[in-house]
């Protein structure tokens, strides 16, 4: 069992893409901007800091990327990760199964089960490893029904979403009796930033046994009481739901890492899943500073927050932009900021979504590293663009 991350540090010891030009934006500038991006080369164009970039010697503003805590570049989380290199090495490569193995696994998955109160937890090596796991696990024990939003890291193959929800899953649900029933879905759509409403989990027809997935990897770390994500906000389940929680943790928490969370016999079970013993774990040094990191990612979300608060008291264009409370994603038709703002040297989120075919995803992207003049520069150009 974890010790209490307040008191001090957990003491573990070991045991034994191809490039992409949006249309609307100008080949050289595209160039300019992506080929540090996406090539493998060495680039001109450096990320040196969760808020800006280097490119020519001059220093760009960044507000892009999945980093919402700025945690890659926090000095307090360098040390914890040297603390756990020091103890275990920089990657640990062999299966979970072995006969040596390191017990650093078991204390991070006991942190996090107890952190988001769930019975139990399984770390994987990623966030879309974990949701394979689950989502193949699923497809030989319950009929799966995929929400709009779902995530391809749930998919297996090519899958049929219910576009007319949930009208016709419940539809589905009644046409098929005696068949459990595995409802996979995510919390957030971090490109549109549009929330989930869980109302219809009220309309399940009773009596039936359920299966409820849910991928909360953008909203882990950032949204909920403390951080806890969805299963803050999630109604009561029906009797018979069963929930599944699957994360990635490299996104606020800047872990290389997936967890699945659960009940105790679905976590031994996929635990004893061919996929899981055949893929190697985390690096361990990861595992060790995220359990020791607790209250540095709290204090780390209330700077988010608190840089969020000023954003939306600076910027006077809000109306232009759709948001969740909480969430540091600000999404805009207007796909012109991101060349406006291009030209005043600060770089945000705009690409083709969902193919190169589609018109570019704009976004603004605020995460803990930034200083309140970062928030200020940013919310005046806002302004000055939708003056123009």
């Amino acid at each position: 069992m974890c010790q209490d991350i307040g008191a001090g540090k957990v003491q573990n010891m070991p045991i034994a893409f191809k490039p992409f030009y949006p249309s609307s934006i100008p080949h050289l500038i595209a160039k300019a901007y992506f080929t540090g991006l996406t090539n493998v080369r060495l680039s001109p164009l450096s990320l040196i800091s969760g808020r800006s970039l280097r490119k020519g010697g001059m220093q760009w503003l960044y507000f892009a990327g999945t980093s919402y805590l700025g945690i890659p570049y926090d000095e307090t989380f360098h040390r914890l990760l040297k603390e756990g290199m020091d103890l275990f090495g920089s990657h640990y490569g062999g299966s979970r199964h072995s006969n040596i193995t390191l017990n650093v696994y078991e204390q991070g998955e006991s942190f996090l089960a107890s952190w988001l109160g769930m019975p139990a937890a399984l770390l994987a090596s990623s966030g879309t490893l974990a949701g394979q796991l689950v989502a193949r696990h699923l497809q030989d024990e319950a009929m799966c029904l995929y929400a709009p939003n779902t995530h391809t890291a749930l998919q297996i193959g090519q899958v049929q979403k219910i576009t007319d929800w949930p009208e016709e899953m419940v539809q589905i649900i009644r046409n098929h009796p005696g068949q459990t029933i595995a409802i996979l879905c995510s919390a957030i759509d971090p490109l549109q930033t549009q929330p989930w409403n869980w109302d219809w989990i009220r309309e399940l027809p009773p009596g039936r046994s359920y299966i409820l997935v849910v991928d909360d990897s953008h909203g882990f770390g950032v949204t909920g009481v403390q951080g806890r994500g969805v299963v803050q906000v999630l109604p009561n389940l029906p009797r018979g739901c069963e929930l599944i929680l699957v994360t990635s943790l490299a996104k606020a928490w800047g872990v290389p890492a997936g967890a699945v969370a659960g009940s105790k016999e679905r976590m031994l079970k996929l635990y004893q899943d061919p996929l899981f013993i055949g893929s190697s774990p985390p690096p361990p040094m990861y595992i060790y500073a995220m359990q020791n990191a607790g209250p540095l990612y709290e204090a780390l979300r209330m700077n988010l927050l608190s840089r969020l608060e000023r954003f939306q008291r600076q910027c006077q264009s809000l109306e232009k932009f759709q948001f969740i409370a909480g969430f540091p994603v600000f999404y805009t038709k207007h796909s012109g900021l991101f060349e406006f703002l291009y030209q005043k040297h600060v770089l945000i989120s705009s690409f083709p979504y969902p193919t190169a075919q589609s018109k570019p995803v704009t976004r603004i992207v605020i995460n803990a590293s930034h200083t309140d003049d970062d928030i200020d520069r940013l919310a005046e150009l806002v302004d000055e663009y939708f003056r123009i």
